[in-house]
């Protein structure tokens, strides 16, 4: 089941597709929030539309609330931040009545309104503040994701590694967490403030939760909500990774397909080689992207060091295309290719020569000469000036770049 997912995989749509299950609202109320979204915005991400608030129904007179006091960084770790990692640390499974459980699931739910455009009154805290801690509220609700899919009691077929009787789905509290995420990433001003550390952790949740074998059956404790499930699931990853910062998306997919994730226990047979094939899809989407959808020449306002930077740590990793590491290779290299193409070769060694000396690097650079051949590029920019040879080695660079540049856009 989980292979025929991912080999239907068509992107922009969705990361792993399941045929025959019926992804209407109706079909599962438990998961309706996950599914009720605007049409989806036109990309670059810094440009997307948040959505408007939704309609509200008309409230009987209440008396006037005394007003509310901004809470202040200290008291938003403590008062949000604070109450969600004492979920995190419960014991599972956990109590679905307990205070803990309860006060982390409400968290959850006034961080979703107040993305939403709502004011709840539960906490004093606006949607600035929330903005202020984007990547620390990301980052926890993915672990609280995360924690979703083995803190409840096990049914037949979870696995409970720790033999606490744990290992099962929460299926509410993977729900609150999924649209939490999927309305803060609706928010421009939020998306602009996302770094890769915090969008790694969370497309490092989100991607290998679809290969959960769990989320393929059709019978079962989880049959009724699956296909939602791995509907959100690919919905917020390319919405995430679309939304972000351009560089940022690139440096935490490049760091996600060097270092390979440890699959969980319940995780499809061939973890790896499907996880890096989910990775390499959205990466490839992503420069897609960069490239048509551009403001300006591509690549102009990306943050040029830190993806130089995060190449050079993949091909520290990944230094030839050997059998097992294809995909790593080839989506590194079609990136690298195509910022030489629209930004220059010989800008691209200047900036890995100023950002990585001496021998930091040399990962990058030896890629560099062997795919690029920009070796005389280098040396150009020790020569200075546009000699008549340059120029030529140049116009043939360009071209092998083209002809190279077109040949991966099939991969």
């Amino acid at each position: 089941m989980i292979d025929a997912r991912l080999k239907n995989t068509k992107l922009p749509d969705k990361l792993t597709s399941e045929p025959g299950r019926d992804p209407s609202p109706a079909h599962n109320p438990l998961v309706q929030p996950l599914v009720q979204e605007d049409a989806p915005d036109s990309p670059p991400a810094r440009a997307a539309r948040a959505r408007p608030p939704a309609p509200r129904e008309e409230e009987a007179p209440r008396e006037e609330e005394a007003p509310r006091e901004e809470v202040s960084q200290a008291n938003f770790s403590e008062e949000v931040l604070g109450r969600l990692a004492s979920l995190l640390k419960a014991p599972p499974p956990l109590d679905i009545a307990s205070k803990v459980y309860l006060e982390g699931k409400d968290v959850i739910k006034v961080i979703h309104s107040l993305a939403s455009g709502a004011e709840p009154s539960q906490f004093a805290f606006t949607r600035a503040t929330l903005i202020a801690h984007a990547n620390e509220v990301v980052s926890t609700l993915s672990q609280c994701l995360n924690f979703s899919f083995v803190c409840a009691a096990a049914n037949p077929g979870d696995l409970d590694p720790l033999e606490c009787g744990a290992g099962g789905i929460d299926v509410q509290l993977l729900s609150v967490c999924l649209a939490a995420l999927m309305a803060l990433f609706r928010l421009p001003e939020l998306c602009r403030e996302i770094e890769p550390v915090a969008l790694r952790d969370m497309l490092a949740c989100t991607c290998s939760r679809l290969l959960d074998e769990r989320l393929a059956a059709t019978a079962g404790s989880y049959a009724a909500t699956a296909a939602q499930v791995v509907q959100a699931l690919n919905k917020i990853s390319i919405q995430s990774a679309i939304r972000a910062p351009r560089s940022a998306s690139l440096a935490a997919l490049l760091f996600l397909l060097a270092h390979p994730l440890e699959p969980s226990p319940q995780s499809s047979p061939k973890f790896a080689t499907k996880i890096v094939t989910i990775f390499g899809k959205l990466f490839n989407r992503i420069v897609t992207e960069e490239i048509e959808s551009a403001t300006g020449s591509p690549f102009a306002q990306a943050d040029m060091p830190a993806l130089l930077f995060a190449l050079n740590d993949l091909f520290a990793q990944v230094p030839r295309r050997d059998k097992g590491v294809e995909t790593q290779y080839d989506v590194a290299v079609n990136l690298l290719k195509k910022m030489c193409l629209h930004v220059g070769s010989d800008q691209v060694v200047r900036i890995v020569n100023s950002t990585l000396p001496g021998a930091k690097g040399r990962p990058l650079l030896q890629v560099i000469q062997k795919e690029i051949g920009a070796g005389d590029a280098r040396r150009s920019t020790d020569l200075g000036g546009d000699t008549e040879g340059h120029q030529e080695r140049l116009a043939a660079l360009k071209q092998r770049l083209r002809n190279s540049t077109d040949a991966m856009d099939t991969f």
